[in-house]
């Protein structure tokens, strides 16, 4: 049994003491490759109709832990003057997003249609999985996990919660 372990360590086939394993993508990481790249984690989510209300919503397909990145929240960055401008346009104010980034006040209007799935993420008051942050550098907000998610299960965050500097993601000075 010696000679053959030897054998399969001299050929590669053992296990080295030297191997590295490769190091596991950070939730900011994944964050900011999807938004760099423009796309939705399409295999992990699926969007369905939920009923009349509610209308569409977005399923994870997938475990997700706690922290990790789910979508963006993408649309039209606007300040606050036009933000008040289109908040008396009921229609569009349900798809406003409020933050502060870099001491001012934003929103993102993520009312136009766009085939993305942050816009489709439900509001839920009681029991929310996901939260909104702010990736600081980037101004972009993006939804992460707040507690673990099972596969087949409603996305939704509390979408009263403004989203300030103190929630977010920021990018460590190594990477």
């Amino acid at each position: 049994m010696d000679v053959l372990r030897r054998r399969d360590h001299e050929e590669g086939h053992g296990t080295h003491p030297h191997t590295v394993m490769p190091q596991r993508t950070t939730p900011l990481q994944d964050a900011t490759k999807h938004i760099l790249e423009g796309r939705d984690k399409t295999a992990m989510l699926e969007v369905k109709h939920i009923n009349p209300v509610k209308g569409r919503g977005i399923f994870s397909t997938t475990v997700f832990s706690q922290g990790d990145f789910v979508v963006e929240y993408r649309g039209v960055l606007v300040d606050s003057a036009e933000q008040r401008r289109k908040q008396n346009q009921s229609e569009c104010s349900v798809f406003m997003f409020d933050f502060t980034w870099k001491r001012r006040i934003w929103s993102i209007d993520g009312g136009e249609e766009d085939g993305s799935f942050g816009r489709l993420v439900n509001d839920e008051h009681k029991l929310p999985n996901c939260r909104m942050k702010l990736i600081e550098q980037l101004g972009n907000l993006v939804v992460t996990v707040e507690m673990g998610i099972t596969s087949w299960v409603l996305l939704g965050f509390y979408h009263d919660d403004v989203v300030f500097s103190d929630v977010s993601m920021e990018m460590d000075q190594t990477e």
